[in-house]
């Protein structure tokens, strides 16, 4: 991350999860950069900003302490479970911490500690933070980032292309800022393709009909007029 040598931006992001193990080091590490993660969960008390059954698949709001140089709306942005991220300095030295996300306020945490009965604290809490630090190159200073995301689910494929979330936009956006490129059209755009496309094609009234009519109706119908005539046919032998 300090590399004299290498003469342009470089960032390292990492993910969270409120199951993964303590990494020690790591958190030694985070801390330098002004990140700290706790091992709990964030969960949403208001059903209208979550989506499933699941009340820890938050949604949550991009922050614009940070211009990463685009205008784009990423509405319904979405973290689910969700480490909270704390803040330890908004600057120091060279470094400067921003907020990219935050989840809203009617959030409380959930750790191993956590009972039923408890009635716990709502806040607003860090789902992503930034920590820029500048690194001097030759006659040119770039950029250092650390970004700490609270959540893995959020890069899953199922959330990055559907149109309904702001999540593939955002980061896209956010990956060419941390590259140094968010002044250019570099983007990788993936398209999805059906593999297995269906070579029949049915409606919703043909498939009652098909299995109301044929199969409840018919083919017993069918069954029964076949014994009629079978019985018919043996009381005349």
């Amino acid at each position: 991350m300090s590399s004299t040598a290498l003469a342009g931006d470089r960032t390292l992001m990492i993910t969270f999860h409120p199951s993964q193990q303590e990494m020690p080091k790591l958190a030694t590490f985070l801390k330098e950069w002004g990140i700290e993660v706790p091992q709990a969960v964030v969960v949403e008390s208001d059903q209208s900003k979550y989506y499933t059954s699941d009340p820890s698949y938050i949604l949550s709001n991009i922050q614009t302490t940070l211009d990463i140089g685009s205008k784009t709306d990423y509405s319904y942005f979405t973290t689910p479970q969700s480490n909270p991220i704390n803040v330890l300095f908004a600057a120091k030295e060279n470094k400067s911490t921003y907020v990219l996300a935050k989840s809203n306020d009617t959030c409380y945490l959930v750790d191993n500690n956590s009972k039923s009965t408890d009635n716990p604290t709502k806040a607003a809490y860090n789902t992503a933070v930034l920590t820029q630090d500048s690194v001097k190159s030759g006659d040119k200073t770039y950029k250092a980032n650390v970004i700490a995301m609270g959540s893995t689910q959020m890069f899953s494929s199922q959330i990055m292309a559907a149109s309904t979330f702001g999540n593939g936009k955002y980061l896209v956006d956010l990956s060419k800022y941390a590259t140094g490129t968010s002044n250019t059209d570099t983007a990788v755009v993936s398209n999805s393709v059906q593999t297995n496309v269906a070579d029949i094609t049915l409606s919703a009234q043909a498939s009652t009909l098909l299995g109301f009519g044929v199969f409840t109706v018919l083919i017993p119908l069918l069954i029964a007029l076949a014994g009629i005539l079978v019985y018919h046919k043996r009381r005349h032998l």
